[in-house]
């Protein structure tokens, strides 16, 4: 699964297209996205792979690291990618989008009446994206605002994971 995730982020790292116009976009933007498809939150690398007309398509690698100590201990990986249209002129667009979250999660469950419970699971969620992107064509601030819905494809054990997560994402960067 690593190197699939390498091969994609190698992809849109070194993807290039005609972008000879000047009304294009930046191709790269970093951003912190709150909620999501990396659930809490996430960092992320966005570039663009290619425009035609009003229509941009990129794709999207991004990361998160999760350590919640409530009743039960857990930590873990959340790596979200997805790949991106976004229709509009100048600066406003509508963005959708199609992508997977991978949860990679370890899990104590600490109980004062027995032994502590450790369980390792994996999860895998098709996300969906339709919202509005701001972002400028000479680069700068970058603001995402969308309904993000999760479907659980498969996770490694048995947990009570809903199926279908109703979802939402804010998100702020900058693209250059």
């Amino acid at each position: 699964m690593k190197t699939i995730y390498c091969c994609i982020f190698l992809f849109l790292t070194f993807a290039t297209s005609a972008q000879d116009t000047s009304t294009d976009p930046k191709p790269n933007a970093l951003y912190l996205e709150l909620f999501g498809n990396g659930i809490m939150y996430s960092i992320n690398y966005d570039r663009l792979i290619t425009t035609s007309g009003n229509l941009k398509i990129s794709g999207r690698v991004g990361y998160s690291y999760v350590n919640i100590d409530l009743f039960d201990e857990v930590k873990g990986n959340v790596i979200p990618v997805e790949i991106l249209g976004w229709v509009g002129n100048n600066k406003g667009h509508v963005e959708f989008g199609v992508g997977l979250s991978s949860q990679f999660v370890e899990t104590k469950d600490v109980s004062i009446l027995g032994p502590t419970q450790e369980t390792k699971s994996n999860a895998y969620y098709l996300t969906g994206r339709v919202g509005y992107r701001l972002q400028k064509p000479d680069g700068g601030f970058l603001f995402r605002a969308g309904f993000v819905p999760m479907y659980l494809l498969s996770e490694s054990t048995s947990t009570d994971r809903p199926e279908f997560v109703p979802w939402f994402g804010l998100s702020f960067g900058y693209s250059f």
